[in-house]
């Protein structure tokens, strides 16, 4: 039987209600092209709803090192969990598969994905962190219904169409070795939090300030020397961390947060403090902790409503 066969029967049985027939075809298929993985353990990580349809698939730490072709026919209406697996490489036509939460794919082994993949869609969250990805495929549709986790690879670049992405929660990629961003990464329209902590950064593009985030954007432990003279422009929901970076000066104008945005600088090696950063408006904390401030400016923060942390051997701030 060819393996085009065999994926038109298991969704025929998927399309028709009989999801309990279908995975059993499909968990015979991933052991054959998979002989050492934990052919019970695949199939007890089925779970059922009360009208007999996939609810979730747990295949967990399974020992699988390639999915067959006949997997990409597959409808989940929760979770499909393949994480901690030997993955190399996904079908072809991974991107037609229809998972209505979470697919996870965190800690395999993969350095590639297909060119199609941005038109996969996903209800939940994507997780794809602590593989081994050098690079992504141009990103025209993919879409994510919850938070897209891209940390813990070695990307060294994005793709220029990076901003079509569509993300209803928040967005990592911490721990890569990205040294920019592509031109266009401005208008991007996070809902969430955005982290770029623990790449190579060493600038931001002068349209960087445009980007919107609704949670957290951090971007700490880079190497970032200077700021773009339009960064007080930015606007974020949540907390700024600029932690760990190579910053001597901050942009003459003064940063203008959202209403509940803490801005955290800790640990820099910023010496002054740039005239007019202190009519910076922070709706939560500042935390100026680890700088390398001789001293802060008195009475000059009427616009920060929590708590302001201060280097230690500084004078403190009148409020």
């Amino acid at each position: 039987m060819s393996n085009k066969s065999k994926a038109q029967m298991v969704a025929d049985f998927f399309s028709t209600g009989r999801h309990r027939v279908a995975t059993e075809l499909l968990v015979e298929q991933i052991m054959a092209v998979n002989p050492a993985a934990d052919e019970k353990k695949i199939l007890q990580g089925r779970n059922f709803d009360e009208k007999a349809q996939l609810l979730h698939w747990n295949m967990y730490n399974c020992k699988i090192a390639m999915l067959p072709e006949s997997f990409t026919v597959l409808v989940v209406s929760g979770n499909l969990d393949l994480s901690r697996n030997q993955l190399q490489a996904l079908p072809a036509s991974f991107h037609r598969i229809r998972v209505g939460g979470n697919l996870n794919l965190n800690n395999n082994q993969l350095k590639e994905l297909s060119a199609n993949f941005d038109q996969l869609k996903v209800g939940g969250n994507l997780y794809l962190g602590n593989n081994l990805l050098r690079s992504l495929p141009a990103i025209y549709e993919l879409t994510v219904g919850g938070s897209l986790y891209l940390n813990g690879n070695q990307l060294q670049s994005l793709p220029a169409s990076f901003h079509n992405l569509r993300v209803g929660g928040h967005l990592y990629l911490n721990g890569n070795q990205l040294q920019s961003l592509p031109i266009g990464f401005h208008q991007l329209k996070i809902r969430g939090h955005l982290s770029l902590s623990r790449n190579k950064l060493r600038s931001l593009a002068p349209s960087f300030p445009q980007l919107r985030t609704g949670g957290h954007l951090d971007l700490s432990k880079n190497n970032l020397s200077f700021l773009p003279a339009t960064f007080p422009q930015l606007t974020v929901g949540g907390t700024l961390n600029l932690a760990d970076n190579q910053l001597r000066t901050l942009p003459i104008e003064t940063y203008q947060p959202g209403a509940e945005v803490g801005l955290c600088l800790i640990p820099n090696r910023s010496r002054p403090v740039i005239k007019g950063f202190g009519s910076i408006n922070v709706g939560g904390e500042l935390d100026l902790r680890g700088n390398l401030f001789s001293e802060l400016p008195r009475g000059q923060f009427p616009n920060v409503k929590g708590h302001i942390f201060i280097p230690d051997g500084c004078p403190a701030l009148e409020r």
